[in-house]
């Protein structure tokens, strides 16, 4: 009916696509809302071109500006509300850095009262999504501070180099200790990221994660 959609940030939305699914005529895929609800203007997803991705081929290649799309949201508990917590650890790899990008988004719009650490792990430069947005944060909010973390890093690339690991941790949070760790990316780096923490005597308690397959 054209009404807005209330969510909350980190939160995801489910479409229907008019693809067959080799049970049914259509193919229901869950992306992230990767825009804050302070950015009233926008509705966003954040789409990655998959070569077997029914969906997301869909949406890049047959999807054009006013075709209808059956969509229902929101979903998942992958969120952060204003007074929550103060400090904040927020750890993404690859597409997994979507639902940060709202929630860190939602920060700054609202200016809280909020430090942060961002780390993002990918295997190129090239495949940092929001690369030059993330770059901006310190500046519109001085207690903001971002890491990159590259397996594949080009020459003089000033960034981490390989995989998360406990002696990066070191340097990126040095004496940082997060009220908050929100968590997302592949399984298997979630698990070691969750040993990696707890090894640093953060509680499961305090990580809230959602993972993309």
């Amino acid at each position: 009916a054209g009404s807005p959609i209330a969510y909350v940030p980190g939160q995801y939305l489910q479409i229907t696509a008019p693809v067959p699914d080799g049970r049914r005529e259509f193919t229901r895929r869950s992306f992230t809302i990767s825009s804050s609800p302070t950015e009233q203007s926008r509705f966003q997803i954040t789409v990655k071109r998959k070569p077997a991705g029914a969906v997301s081929k869909f949406l890049h290649d047959r999807l054009r500006e006013g075709d209808p799309v059956e969509l229902m949201a929101p979903f998942g508990q992958f969120t952060f509300r204003e007074g929550e917590a103060h400090r904040l650890c927020l750890i993404g790899g690859g597409s997994g850095i979507t639902p940060i990008r709202a929630i860190l988004r939602a920060i700054v719009d609202q200016q809280l009262s909020v430090v942060a650490r961002l780390l993002s792990f990918n295997r190129s430069e090239e495949d940092i999504i929001f690369l030059q947005e993330f770059r901006e944060l310190p500046r519109l909010q001085p207690g903001i501070r971002v890491s990159f973390g590259l397996t594949d890093p080009p020459p003089g690339w000033a960034g981490f180099t390989g995989r998360i690991r406990a002696e990066l941790l070191d340097v990126a949070l040095a004496d940082f200790t997060p009220d908050l760790v929100f968590l997302c990316g592949p399984p298997p780096m979630m698990e070691l990221t969750i040993e990696l923490l707890a090894a640093r005597e953060i509680d499961r308690g305090r990580i809230r994660t959602e993972k993309f397959k």
